[in-house]
């Protein structure tokens, strides 16, 4: 979809396949893919409130397929024209060793790199489930 004319709002529809390539012992050597619905509103002052809804289509260590919804909702504010912090909240129904909601609350850091790639770093504070925290790198490229 893209921008909006007043380029006040942003929609997006990526779509993921995470492929078998893992080495053993590593992943579940399963194919895994969902489709994401991310939408950005520019609330003024350099914030931005986001929303994100995940669907996906996963395995388990037994290799069993099961359905993951997830949503999340996050404020961010421009701190310099590259550079930019976020504050998340995350809910997903997960499939580790039982099902269960997780719930974290999330922030980190964004570097525009170029306009069609950014890097981003922060921590995942988990709520339940089985990890607590869960740092994090990583890099986007837009196409």
């Amino acid at each position: 979809m893209g921008e909006s004319p007043d380029r006040d709002r942003r929609i997006g529809e990526p779509t993921w396949v995470k492929a078998p390539t893992a080495t053993a012992g590593l992943g579940n050597q399963r194919w895994e893919y969902g489709f994401t619905i991310n939408q950005e509103l520019d609330i003024g002052g350099g914030w931005e409130l986001g929303s994100s809804i995940f669907l996906a289509m996963a395995v388990t260590d037994e290799r069993e397929r099961y359905f993951e919804p997830a949503f999340t909702l996050a404020l961010g504010h421009d701190l310099t024209e590259q550079l930019a912090f976020y504050v998340e909240t995350y809910q997903g129904w997960l499939n580790d060793d039982g099902r269960y909601w997780q719930s974290s609350f999330d922030g980190g850091l964004t570097y525009l790199v170029t306009p069609d790639m950014k890097f981003d770093a922060g921590v995942n504070w988990f709520f339940n489930g089985h990890q607590t925290l869960n740092p994090f790198v990583g890099v986007s490229f837009r196409f």
